[in-house]
């Protein structure tokens, strides 16, 4: 069963855009050890979702960086965040 999320107010929801760590040659690392070679929480997301007082700078489908210790999780991959919580939007170029 698929569950859709539909933001209010000012939050916007967020699906984590996480490709899975692997070494050159192809093996994929679990995640205990990718947890350890994190160096940082910032992570892509697309916006899944955006509240109707949200900023209008901010749109369903855009790729965002957040912090993913910020965010209110709602599933593994999804969460709801702040609009003031977003670093940046990635430009397509």
């Amino acid at each position: 069963m698929t569950t859709h999320y539909k933001a209010l107010g000012k939050n916007i929801f967020v699906k984590y855009h996480e490709k899975p760590f692997s070494t050159e040659s192809g093996i994929v690392l679990p995640d205990k050890v990718r947890e350890r070679m994190a160096d940082g929480q910032t992570v892509k997301a697309h916006i899944i979702s955006v509240g109707p007082k949200a900023p209008k700078e901010l749109k369903e489908g855009m790729m965002v960086a957040v912090n993913k210790n910020f965010g209110t999780r709602l599933a593994d991959d999804v969460a709801v965040y702040n609009p003031e919580d977003v670093y940046c939007i990635y430009a397509s170029i």
